[in-house]
């Protein structure tokens, strides 16, 4: 049985791309879809119990979102004694080379492809085609959308998004909480909670602060 925490677009079409409707029992989500269902699936902010193996997937599209909504069901299921185990989706059509780790709650989609010896943490989404290349480190909950290309030797912080089409050059760092905008070209570090953008990312005055990560 599986509960996929958040029940927005980026839900939806997780279960399509992953043919996980015949076994999702609930979408785990607050508050603005509650009591609505998905193909008859019910959203709620509290866990269903179900008997037998549960799997949990998250797909929430705002990092920061998709860290209150992982945290809340933790507590919950502790506090109720539910079991459960993080789930992995990784496409068939996409490439993962030799990694040092892949976390817990793990996502990527088609066409997409990590090279050798990166570390990803827990609760990571990668879109499709997009491209990450070795010796990177991924933190946990951070996104990175398709068709992003991620050089050799880049850090990733904690709670970091990338955007559709963004380029980070080797060797940047992109600090805890940062969002790169789409179509963005880092070419050097990304300090902690801005926003960039433009070519190259953060000239121009294209970056704003957000609410500490």
């Amino acid at each position: 049985m599986i509960i996929v925490l958040g029940a927005g677009c980026k839900a939806e079409h997780l279960c399509y791309l992953f043919n996980l409707w015949g076994d999702v029992t609930q979408f785990y989500e607050a508050p603005r879809h509650i009591g609505e269902t998905k193909h008859g699936k019910p959203v709620t902010d509290e866990i269903i119990p179900v008997d037998g193996r549960l799997i949990v997937y998250s797909s929430v599209g705002d990092t920061r979102d998709k860290r209150r909504l992982i945290e809340q069901f933790k507590e919950e299921a502790k506090n109720k004694g539910i079991r459960y185990e993080w789930g992995e989706l990784i496409h068939r059509t996409s490439v993962i080379t030799n990694p040092l780790h892949i976390g817990d709650d793990f996502t990527i989609r088609e066409f997409s492809s990590i090279g050798s010896q990166c570390k990803i943490g827990d609760h990571v989404s990668i879109g499709p085609l997009a491209n990450i290349s070795h010796n990177t480190i991924v933190e946990d909950y951070s996104t990175i959308c398709g068709q992003a290309a991620i050089s050799g030797g880049v850090y990733i912080g904690e709670g970091v998004f990338i955007g559709q089409g963004a380029s980070i050059k080797p060797n940047a760092g992109i600090g805890c909480g940062a969002v790169v905008g789409t179509g963005a070209v880092v070419v050097k570090d990304v300090a902690p909670n801005l926003v960039v953008g433009g070519n190259p990312a953060g000239d121009n005055a294209k970056f704003r602060k957000v609410p500490q990560w």
